[in-house]
């Protein structure tokens, strides 16, 4: 998990002094870009040589290059979901804790929650799905070191010889959904 602190600036706020619901959709690519720079580093060559097929290879199967921000303008968001909880103000000092909920072939889900410090009051709790696409805009496979990396910010996979902990135990990396039924 990467945790990204930020204070809530005045801009924010709407009329009533409360943080605009959809800043909180900022704060979580706070947490996603600290995420993505973090891992960039955390390969064994650092995520930023796209594997073979990806979009950074040049011609001729070279390593590729290193890209600004590692590749991160090759995510685009395909789906982006919030549960509000409570409100943030003007100037509260907020941090925003981010995780990789799933690995898909092309996609990263990003789970994100938003607390209030000095107390980790939780605000919101929320989910981004990105794909990853290459240089004609259409989904490509996730690069093996930016699959490697990113593995490393996954919750650890529970162990089947313990008991189940109740969701309130269960910590950030789990997320509240509603099911109708």
């Amino acid at each position: 998990m990467v945790r990204s602190p930020l204070r809530v600036r005045f801009a924010e706020t709407d009329a009533q002094g409360v943080v605009y619901y959809g800043n909180y959709f900022v704060y979580f690519e706070v947490g996603r870009v600290d995420l993505l720079r973090e891992a960039r580093g955390a390969g064994p060559q650092g995520a930023t040589a796209q594997g073979a097929g990806s979009a950074g290879e040049p011609e001729g199967g070279q390593e590729a290059a290193v890209e600004p921000g590692g590749g991160v303008h090759a995510l685009m968001v395909v789906h982006a979901e919030c549960d509000y909880r409570a409100s943030a103000r003007f100037d509260d000092r907020l941090e925003v804790e981010t995780w990789i909920e799933a690995l898909g072939r092309t996609s990263i889900t990003f789970g994100h929650r938003v607390v209030r410090l000095p107390g980790r009051e939780e605000l919101v709790r929320g989910r981004v799905v990105a794909v990853h696409v290459g240089r004609e805009g259409r989904p490509e496979p996730l690069p093996a070191p930016w699959r490697e990396a990113l593995g490393r910010y996954m919750p650890p996979s529970p162990d089947p010889s313990q008991p189940a902990r109740p969701l309130a135990e269960a910590g950030p990396y789990l997320t509240s959904r509603k099911v109708s039924g």
